[in-house]
């Protein structure tokens, strides 16, 4: 079972429970969801080529000769043609990432 249909499974048993008056059980369920869609958003995120190209930094030559491999492993697709690949296999551009660390330490000072 892939972890998409499973998080989708668990809020659609949440509707369930709340449906039925179990509006606790529901939450709760909801919440741990979200949590593990948080956690597991670089494997859940599907990017674009032109996405991927300008996140990794890496040309589309490269991407295209890693696509097979990926593709194999699940972690590339294609969606009408296009082709699609999941954030946790690209490398990062260092500027993207320490620009992620910097706007999450600004975002904790703001909310200090």
């Amino acid at each position: 079972m892939q972890l998409d249909t499973l998080l989708a499974d668990w809020r659609s048993d949440a509707t369930a429970l709340r449906r039925q008056g179990h509006e606790r059980d529901a939450s709760h369920l909801e919440q741990r969801a979200d949590q593990v869609a948080e956690a597991a958003e670089p494997y859940l995120r599907w990017l674009s080529e032109a996405d991927a190209h300008l996140y990794s930094g890496r040309s589309v030559k490269w991407l295209r000769s890693r696509f097979p491999e990926w593709e194999a492993q699940g972690n590339a697709s294609r969606d009408r043609g296009q082709r699609r690949y999941r954030m946790m296999v690209l490398p990062v551009r260092a500027n993207l990432a320490a620009a992620v660390e910097d706007a999450k330490r600004t975002a904790q000072g703001e909310a200090a």
